[in-house]
Protein backbone atom coordinates (compact mmCIF):
# COMPACT_ATOMS: atom_id res chain seq x y z
CA UNK A 1 0.00 0.00 0.00
CA UNK A 2 1.12 3.68 -0.86
CA UNK A 3 1.03 4.16 3.40
CA UNK A 4 3.52 1.88 3.67
CA UNK A 5 5.73 2.38 0.79
CA UNK A 6 5.62 6.08 2.80
CA UNK A 7 6.79 5.38 5.93
CA UNK A 8 9.62 3.41 4.92
CA UNK A 9 10.82 6.10 2.65
CA UNK A 10 10.48 8.40 5.60
CA UNK A 11 12.33 5.67 8.79
CA UNK A 12 14.76 4.77 5.42
CA UNK A 13 15.60 8.86 4.91
CA UNK A 14 15.64 8.79 8.90
CA UNK A 15 18.01 6.14 9.34
CA UNK A 16 20.45 7.82 7.10
CA UNK A 17 20.05 10.96 9.34
CA UNK A 18 20.86 8.28 12.21
CA UNK A 19 17.90 9.73 14.35
CA UNK A 20 16.70 6.36 15.59
CA UNK A 21 14.22 7.63 17.90
CA UNK A 22 11.92 9.22 15.28
CA UNK A 23 12.45 5.86 12.78
CA UNK A 24 11.24 3.13 15.66
CA UNK A 25 7.58 4.32 15.90
CA UNK A 26 7.42 4.74 11.96
CA UNK A 27 8.92 1.05 11.22
CA UNK A 28 6.28 0.10 14.38
CA UNK A 29 3.55 1.48 12.61
CA UNK A 30 4.61 -0.54 9.06
CA UNK A 31 4.84 -3.38 10.92
CA UNK A 32 1.11 -3.12 12.13
CA UNK A 33 -0.14 -2.20 9.36
CA UNK A 34 1.68 -5.13 7.23
CA UNK A 35 3.16 -7.68 10.04
CA UNK A 36 5.41 -9.49 7.98
CA UNK A 37 6.93 -6.43 6.33
CA UNK A 38 10.98 -7.01 5.33
CA UNK A 39 12.11 -4.00 5.57
CA UNK A 40 10.35 -2.69 8.63
CA UNK A 41 11.74 -5.99 10.55
CA UNK A 42 15.05 -5.58 8.72
CA UNK A 43 15.66 -1.91 9.48
CA UNK A 44 14.16 -2.66 13.20
CA UNK A 45 16.45 -5.30 14.02
CA UNK A 46 19.70 -3.18 13.00
CA UNK A 47 18.13 -0.04 15.27
CA UNK A 48 17.92 -2.43 17.82
CA UNK A 49 21.26 -4.11 17.30
CA UNK A 50 23.09 -0.48 17.64
CA UNK A 51 21.34 0.01 20.72
CA UNK A 52 21.94 -3.36 22.23
CA UNK A 53 18.56 -4.68 22.47
CA UNK A 54 19.84 -7.62 21.06
CA UNK A 55 17.05 -10.20 22.22
CA UNK A 56 14.70 -8.05 20.48
CA UNK A 57 17.11 -7.62 17.24
CA UNK A 58 17.49 -11.16 16.85
CA UNK A 59 13.88 -11.26 16.78
CA UNK A 60 13.56 -9.05 14.03
CA UNK A 61 15.90 -10.17 11.80
CA UNK A 62 14.31 -13.73 12.65
CA UNK A 63 10.97 -12.32 11.19
CA UNK A 64 12.90 -10.47 8.23
CA UNK A 65 14.38 -13.68 7.54
CA UNK A 66 11.18 -15.45 7.46
CA UNK A 67 9.61 -13.09 5.38
CA UNK A 68 11.88 -12.97 2.69
CA UNK A 69 13.67 -16.43 3.12
CA UNK A 70 16.16 -15.33 0.14
CA UNK A 71 17.51 -12.67 1.70
CA UNK A 72 21.21 -12.63 2.22
CA UNK A 73 21.05 -9.81 4.40
CA UNK A 74 18.66 -10.80 6.79
CA UNK A 75 20.37 -14.36 7.54
CA UNK A 76 23.31 -13.09 7.61
CA UNK A 77 22.46 -10.35 10.42
CA UNK A 78 20.74 -13.33 11.90
CA UNK A 79 23.11 -15.45 12.20
CA UNK A 80 25.94 -13.39 13.29
CA UNK A 81 23.84 -11.68 16.11
CA UNK A 82 23.06 -15.24 17.29
CA UNK A 83 26.37 -16.11 16.98
CA UNK A 84 27.14 -12.78 19.24
CA UNK A 85 24.22 -14.32 21.82
CA UNK A 86 25.60 -17.55 22.61
CA UNK A 87 22.49 -19.15 20.62
CA UNK A 88 25.14 -21.34 18.26
CA UNK A 89 21.57 -23.61 17.07
CA UNK A 90 20.28 -20.49 16.09
CA UNK A 91 23.53 -19.28 14.34
CA UNK A 92 24.13 -22.36 12.86
CA UNK A 93 20.38 -22.79 11.30
CA UNK A 94 20.51 -19.19 9.97
CA UNK A 95 24.69 -20.07 8.11
CA UNK A 96 22.70 -23.88 7.05
CA UNK A 97 20.19 -21.73 4.96
CA UNK A 98 22.89 -19.69 4.00
CA UNK A 99 24.90 -21.83 2.74
CA UNK A 100 22.32 -24.72 1.33
CA UNK A 101 20.11 -22.04 -0.75
CA UNK A 102 22.91 -19.36 -1.54
CA UNK A 103 26.17 -21.17 -2.51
Amino acid sequence: PAEVRALLGLASSRIIATNDLEVVPLLEKVIAIQPMSYEAHYQLGGIRERQERLDDAQRHFRTAAQSKPDSLDALSSLGILSFRLGRMSDAFEAFDILARDHH
